[in-house]
C-alpha cells in the first residue's frame, strides 16, 4: 500500500506543479498583455496631448498670420500716404532760431564776415572801454558779476 499512497501522492504533485505551471504561464500573459494595454495608454495619452499642442500651434500660426497681413496692409497704406503727398511743409522753425537768424543776418548785412570782424575789433580800441567777451549787446545780453 505504500506503494500505491506513494504512486498516488506523486501523480498528485505532478498535477499540481502542471496547474502551477499553467497559472504561472496564464499569469505571465496576462501580465504582458496588461503592459501592452498600458503601453497603449500612454502612447495615446502622448498622442492626445501631442495633437493638443498642435492645434494650438496652429491657431497661433494663423493669429500671427493675420497679425503680419494686417501690418504689410497697414505698412502700404502709410507709404501710400507718404507718396501722395511728397510736398509736405517743413516743419516750422522756433521763434528763438528765427530771432537768431534775424540777429546774424542784420549784422552781416552787406559786409564780409572778414570785414564786419575787423571792424568790431576797431571798435572796441577806438572805443576806449576794455573789450569784454562776456558783453556781446547790452540792448540784449547783459551780464552782470556777483565779485
Amino acid at each position: 500500500m505504500d506503494e500505491k499512497n506513494y504512486e498516488e501522492e506523486h501523480t498528485h504533485t505532478e498535477q499540481e506543479d502542471e496547474s502551477i505551471s499553467a497559472s504561472i504561464n496564464n499569469l505571465k500573459h496576462d501580465v504582458d498583455s496588461i503592459k501592452e494595454e498600458v503601453g497603449k495608454m500612454q502612447i495615446q495619452k502622448l498622442l492626445s496631448k501631442m495633437y493638443q499642442m498642435m492645434e494650438q500651434i496652429d491657431d497661433q500660426l494663423k493669429k500671427l498670420e493675420e497679425e503680419i497681413i494686417l501690418q504689410k496692409s497697414n505698412n502700404q497704406k502709410s507709404e501710400e500716404t507718404t507718396n501722395a503727398t511728397p510736398n509736405q511743409p517743413k516743419p516750422r522753425m522756433s521763434e528763438y532760431k528765427m530771432l537768431q537768424n534775424m540777429l546774424q543776418s542784420s549784422g552781416s548785412a552787406g559786409t564780409p564776415t572778414n570785414q564786419r570782424n575787423s571792424n568790431l575789433t576797431r571798435n572796441r580800441a577806438n572805443s576806449g572801454h576794455p573789450s569784454n567777451p562776456n558783453m556781446l549787446n547790452k540792448n540784449i545780453i547783459t551780464r552782470k558779476s556777483t565779485r
